[in-house]
C-alpha cells in the first residue's frame, strides 16, 4: 500500500532487498584440533584462521587446505574395506569436505557401483564372452574370471587427474623397506606397477589406447612420506609441512587393521584438480609383506608388495575402491587380499575407467 501511494506521489521508491543467506559461522578455537561443528561448511578458511589445522569429520582427520588446494586421504583395511576423506578449499576460501569410512566386517555389503558406457570399448577391443564354468580360472563360487576379465566396473572418488610427468621416489630412511628387501627391491617394484598403469598392462587388451602421462620412478629420497600421526589416527600432513616429492614408504597406519594408505594434494586444472604430489605408506607395523606371495613361507599377515603399490597408484590416479564380491580381481577392488597377486596387472573395469580420463 505504502509502495502504491508513493508512485501515485511521483517518489522514487528503493527496491527492497531480498534477504541474503546466513553465511556459515565458524568457531575455531586456537590450538588443538578443529571440529567440523566449528568449521561448517562453506566458512571462509582463511578468514577463521583454520589453514593447515587438523579437522575432524566424522572418523577421520584431514587438513584445511590453502585456498586452490585439495588434500585426499585414502587407507585400505588388510582384507575390504577403507577410510577416505578429502578437504578442498576454493580460491575464495570457502572450505567443504568429505568422509567414508567402510569398516572391514561392512566390507560384504558394499554401496552400488556405476557401469561405464558402451561406447567406451572398440570394435578391435577384444571382447569377452563371460565366464564358463568348466574353465579353471573361473573362481566357482563367485562364477567370475580371476583375470577380471569379464567385470566392467570403476568408481571414481574426485575429480583428479595426472598431468605431464609425474615421477615417483622410494624412501631410504632407517624404517627400511617393504619385505624387508633392498631400496631396489622397492624401486623395481615401483617401476613395474607405475608402467602397468601408464602402459594399461593387462590380460583383457591387446593394445593401449589411453594417454596416461609419463609415470616414471625418480630415484631415493632421505624423507619419509607426508603422514602424520593424531589422536584420531593417521593424517596426510598439512600444505605447510609436504615437501611436494612423490615417495613411497614403510612405517605405521592407524587404526592398526590398515594395510597401506595413500595421500595426495591437488590443486585446480581444467575442471579436474591436477595431482601435484602423492606419497603411499605400507604398515610393516602391523603387517608383513612378500614379494613371492604364492610360495609355501606365505602366511595370513603377508601382503603382495606389487599388488599394494599397483591399487595404491590407482588411488593416484584417482579410482576409488570396488566392493562387489565379483569385482574383487580387478586392481581396484577393496578387498586386499592376502598372499594373492591379482592386483598386479589391470582387469577390464580398470582399463576401461583408463580410458574414460585419459
Amino acid at each position: 500500500m505504502a509502495a502504491a501511494l508513493a508512485a501515485s506521489l511521483g517518489m522514487i521508491v528503493a527496491p527492497t532487498a531480498s534477504p541474503s543467506a546466513a553465511e556459515p559461522v565458524c568457531d575455531v578455537p586456537e590450538s588443538g584440533p578443529v571440529e567440523a561443528s566449528e568449521l561448517p561448511e562453506g566458512s571462509d578458511a582463511v578468514e577463521c584462521d583454520a589453514v593447515d589445522r587438523m579437522l575432524v569429520v566424522g572418523e577421520t582427520v584431514i587438513p584445511v587446505p590453502p585456498p586452490g588446494l585439495t588434500v585426499t586421504m585414502h587407507m585400505d583395511y588388510a582384507g575390504g574395506g577403507s577410510i577416505t576423506s578429502e578437504a578442498s578449499t576454493a580460491l575464495d576460501g570457502t572450505v567443504t569436505y568429505d568422509s567414508e569410512t567402510l569398516a572391514p566386517l561392512e566390507a560384504e555389503n558394499p554401496p552400488t557401483t556405476t557401469l561405464p558406457d558402451e561406447d567406451l570399448t572398440t570394435e578391435t577391443d577384444p571382447i569377452d564372452p563371460g565366464p564358463d564354468e568348466n574353465d579353471p580360472s573361473i573362481d566357482p563360487k563367485l562364477a567370475v574370471q580371476r583375470n577380471g576379465c569379464d567385470r566392467n566396473r570403476f568408481n571414481w572418488w574426485k575429480p583428479a587427474k595426472v598431468y605431464g610427468s609425474f615421477p615417483m621416489r622410494v624412501s631410504t630412511d632407517d624404517a627400511g623397506e617393504p619385505a624387508g628387501g633392498t631400496t631396489s627391491d622397492t624401486a623395481s617394484a615401483l617401476r613395474r606397477s607405475l608402467g602397468t598403469w601408464e602402459n594399461e598392462n593387462s590380460p583383457c587388451f591387446s593394445s593401449d589406447q589411453s594417454a596416461v602421462p609419463n609415470l616414471f620412478y625418480d630415484g631415493l629420497t632421505t624423507t619419509q612420506g607426508d603422514f602424520v600421526d593424531t589422536a584420531s589416527g593417521t593424517a596426510c600432513a598439512p600444505r605447510a609441512d609436504i615437501d611436494s616429492r612423490s615417495s613411497v614408504d614403510i612405517g605405521d597406519l592407524e587404526p592398526n587393521a590398515l594395510v597401506a594408505g595413500t595421500c595426495t594434494w591437488t590443486t585446480g586444472h581444467d575442471g579436474l584438480n591436477e595431482v601435484i604430489q602423492a606419497d603411499i605408506r605400507f604398515n610393516t607395523t602391523d603387517y608383513d609383506f612378500t614379494y613371492t606371495p604364492g610360495d609355501g613361507d606365505c602366511d595370513s599377515n603377508d601382503f603382495d608388495v606389487i599388488s599394494i603399490l599397483t591399487h595404491e597408484l590407482g588411488h593416484v590416479l584417482g579410482f576409488d575402491d570396488l566392493y562387489d564380491p565379483a569385482n574383487r580381481y580387478l586392481t581396484m577392488s577393496g578387498r586386499v587380499n592376502n598372499c594373492t597377486t591379482y592386483l598386479r596387472n589391470l582387469g577390464r573395469g580398470d582399463v576401461l575407467g583408463l580410458r574414460e580420463r585419459y
